[in-house]
């Protein structure tokens, strides 16, 4: 993978013209979100690192597809999403740029960096934090309604709705290469309003807008992203419920990558199901989860108590500290860490509606670390491991232990990951 271990990433936010900074700010009036975005557009903003790369390479999906219980299908992302970003893009230790000698970015690249930054920097601005979207599938032909390609999220009082394009210019302090993302936007945004008008919109919001992001290949360059003008509407919707489902599917996702088959996993999905079919869902708030036979599942644990949860048992972690979960093979040349911190499986476990709707990591970055790599043997066979690293593997009591560094970011929703390469560079 193309690493970027730097901590942050600067972008640079502008308002796409005068027109949009007008509407934008009326959109936002008396909302404590218009002075953030104000502040983003005269001073600029750093995104974590950890959050730009949690979105590039876990959010293409549509949360409630079948990934996150299967390993195969975990790597396999993974995989297409590390050859996509390797040799295209770099850090340049203030933000990130297309990589020296590239003449042409690939669409598909360009457009999910796009999203990456876009979200990121709209993340921000409405105090939220990357587990608190969900995607919408664009659909097309004849019929079929346009839609935004990407997200929806809730801040628990509004929905926000923002489509996210990227681009790779030559020169990003102009907007001509990119003038194209803007009128099709704009030409969205008028179909939108006629499906409004007319009551047939799905995907109501109290504030939608978009953002076009754009690197360039200018040494010390930095990201700019763009900030443009799609309608709003009022809905009778109730956001509060949305978000605590979004961020309950979001924690039922994360334990389940660690432990498919735990009755954690298990009850947190039938706790999800529960919640869907309940009017009001906060019934539920403080309610200790149940198994499949509806009996109480108690799974407690203190951040006093030295000794790890028991759902991190046997997992791969990082040695100096909480975080705990899976490592995968991507390549001959690298595995990847997959993990979550500790709060997460408090936040599962005490089912505390408040907790859960307001978590979030405070200090998110990205560090190198030294990951305990564990495997069972099924596991460890599937590995594809150099002599000289075979070596260096130890064995107890049938489980295989092998110590990698890596950049492990650490982002805003409480998930661990980074790439492990087994030759030091």
């Amino acid at each position: 993978m193309a690493e970027i271990s730097q901590q942050r990433i600067k972008v640079d936010v502008g308002y796409y013209s005068e027109e949009d900074k007008t509407n934008l700010l009326q959109l936002l009036e008396n909302n404590p979100a218009k002075d953030v975005m104000e502040h983003f557009v005269t001073n600029g903003t750093e995104i974590a690192t950890a959050d730009f790369l949690a979105f590039y390479l876990f959010h293409r999906k549509n949360r409630g597809n079948p990934d996150f219980e299967n390993r195969e299908r975990i790597y396999q992302n993974l995989h297409k999403a590390q050859e996509a970003l390797e040799g295209w893009v770099e850090g340049n230790g203030i933000s990130i740029q297309t990589k020296t000698g590239i003449t042409s970015q690939l669409e598909d690249i360009r457009e999910h960096i796009g999203e990456g930054i876009g979200l990121a920097v709209a993340t921000q601005i409405h105090r939220l934090i990357p587990a608190d979207w969900i995607r919408i599938i664009p659909q097309s032909g004849h019929g079929n309604i346009p839609r935004f390609d990407f997200e929806i999220a809730s801040t628990g009082d509004e929905f926000i709705q923002v489509e996210n394009k990227g681009s790779a210019v030559t020169d990003n302090r102009s907007k001509e290469e990119i003038r194209h993302h803007k009128s099709g936007i704009k030409e969205k945004k008028e179909s939108i309003a006629s499906e409004i008008s007319k009551g047939d919109y799905p995907f109501p919001a109290n504030i939608r807008y978009g953002t076009i992001a754009a690197i360039d290949p200018r040494p010390g360059s930095v990201v700019k992203c763009w900030l443009v003008d799609p309608p709003a509407e009022k809905i009778s919707d109730d956001p509060k419920r949305f978000k605590l489902l979004t961020r309950m599917r979001f924690l039922r996702d994360l334990i389940t990558i660690i432990s498919p088959s735990s009755q954690l996993a298990m009850a947190i999905k039938y706790r999800i199901e529960d919640l869907e079919n309940l009017t009001d869902p906060f019934v539920l708030d403080k309610q200790p989860l149940k198994n499949k036979k509806g009996k109480e599942f108690g799974y407690y644990f203190s951040f006093f108590d030295p000794r790890p949860p028991k759902l991190f048992s046997k997992k791969s972690r990082v040695t100096d500290g909480p975080a705990a979960g899976i490592v995968l093979q991507i390549s001959d040349a690298e595995l990847f860490f997959i993990g979550v911190m500790p709060s997460i499986v408090l936040l599962a476990a005490s089912q505390d509606f408040h907790d859960i709707m307001n978590y979030k990591h405070d200090y998110p970055g990205t560090v190198k670390k030294t990951i305990k790599c564990v495997f069972n043997r099924h596991e460890f066979k599937q590995l594809r491991l150099p002599e000289k690293v075979l070596k260096d593997v130890e064995m107890n009591k049938k489980i295989f232990n092998l110590y990698l560094d890596g950049h492990i970011h650490f982002s805003s929703s409480g998930l661990v990951f980074g790439v492990l390469p087994l030759f030091n560079k």
